[in-house]
């Protein structure tokens, strides 16, 4: 079939696209560097990308702040070039330390720590246009259990 029927053999359609849900593996990690990189560019269709354009991209499209302020609930608003990235940096005003996080749908998510302190960082936004909306900004001792809000000061476009 061409279209992605369950339980049929796959068949090439007129311009040779193979179409399916999900595709498993079962290789392990590789420990070679790549090469090249698979990626998908929001119409469903993976390519391969070549690791100089990785490069290239990374050097004409660099971080940048993409929302400065002070916030520590509800929204973060009038920030551009938000569909540009997929990983987020959060810096906090009351903090040293910034979060990495991933962006996935309209979720952005991460969780950082500092041994030394035994704290945990962990950050909850979603986001719509020009609007992220915080979900969850805290900061977590793992030692006493005690628990706070943390300020968020910046957004950083990575990557």
């Amino acid at each position: 079939a061409e279209t992605a029927t369950a339980s049929t053999v796959v068949k090439r359609n007129s311009s040779g696209y193979v179409f399916g849900t999900y595709f498993n593996q079962s290789s392990g990690a590789e420990a070679t560097a790549a090469t090249n990189y698979i990626y998908e560019r929001g119409d469903g269709y993976f390519r391969k990308k070549s690791l100089a354009n990785v490069r290239a991209e990374q050097i004409t499209n660099p971080p940048q702040d993409i929302w400065t302020g002070s916030a520590s609930s509800g929204n973060l608003t009038g920030i551009t070039l938000l569909e540009n990235y997929v990983v987020y940096a959060v810096g906090f005003s009351n903090e040293g330390t910034e979060v990495l996080c991933s962006r996935y749908g309209t979720y952005i998510r991460g969780i950082s720590g500092l041994q030394s302190t035994k704290e945990l960082f962990y950050v909850a936004l979603t986001w719509s246009g020009t609007t992220m909306t915080i979900v969850g900004a805290t900061k977590y001792n793992v030692s006493s259990g005690a628990s706070s809000t943390l300020t968020i000061a910046k957004v950083e476009g990575v990557c």
